[in-house]
């Protein structure tokens, strides 16, 4: 899948209530939402290791692998449900949150 495929997929998802599934290779997915897109990244917050923190992330789309979550469906609370949730694997570990 080239770079502007992914982005078309992504791009409908900003600022919508639904969220995305977001794992980092070699970790657990986290629950995140995608907060912008170009044709070169993609803008993501994320669940942070802290309770309650949010973590604010660009990443490549070169390094991610657009997949469905077949364990979680999405809701908008006045939309229908849309079936899966997006989720993106990101081929490369997960940066450390600095606070």
């Amino acid at each position: 899948m080239t770079n502007e495929e992914k982005a078309a997929r992504i791009r409908p998802r900003i600022g919508r209530d639904e969220g995305v599934t977001v794992q980092f290779l070699g970790e657990p997915p986290v629950k995140g939402e995608v907060t912008g897109c170009s044709d070169v990244l993609v803008d993501l917050s994320i669940e942070a290791h802290i309770a309650f923190m949010r973590q604010t992330l660009s990443v490549p789309l070169r390094l991610i692998e657009l997949l469905e979550d077949q364990s979680s469906h999405t809701r908008g609370p006045e939309q229908p449900l849309e079936g899966c949730r997006l989720k993106l694997f990101v081929e490369d570990k997960r940066l450390p949150v600095i606070s």
